[in-house]
């Protein structure tokens, strides 16, 4: 198993051989570590970003709620569960609305990283964007219920 130690030593030993991150280190004051890291860092966020922005998407919205979520389940207290919910709700109308929203709005410079900090907003603990969202939505939601309640049955007779 390699050392991550020595991984890094190797590759800043690679970057160190190359002229033009020696001309650049120099220039800007940035040891040879921090600046070889740093543009690793910033190719592999812009391939994540342009190569694969839902999936990255995605997965930033979905990581930390699902491991809050698990925790959730596992605990013995009941009253957790329903910020889970509400971040899952909001987050499943946000999936329904994302591909409206990306041919609507698209044209909006950085719109991919609105859409990023939209998502931390909505399940960073301190900030319990989705509670205030669903909040906000809940009149609405309530007032729809039973047409949406009696839509659903009907489908599902249909079927």
């Amino acid at each position: 198993m390699v050392n991550s130690d020595d991984f890094i030593q190797k590759v800043v030993g690679l970057a160190e051989g190359i002229p033009a991150i020696q001309s650049i280190s120099k220039a800007t004051g940035l040891s040879v570590q921090t600046l070889t890291f740093g543009t690793i860092t910033l190719v592999l966020l812009l391939i994540l970003f342009t190569v694969c922005p839902n999936t990255t998407l995605v997965f930033i919205a979905g990581s930390y709620p699902s491991y809050y979520t698990v925790k959730v389940l596992e605990s013995n207290k009941t009253n957790d569960g329903k910020e889970c919910l509400k971040f899952w709700f909001i987050f499943g109308l946000f999936l329904l609305m994302d591909p409206v929203l990306d041919f609507l709005l698209s044209w909006i410079p950085l719109f991919f990283l609105i859409k990023v900090g939209l998502m931390v907003f909505l399940f960073w603990p301190q900030a319990k964007g989705a509670l205030k969202l669903y909040d906000i939505m809940r009149p609405t939601m309530t007032k729809y219920q039973t047409k949406l309640e009696d839509f659903l049955e009907s489908l599902a007779k249909s079927l």
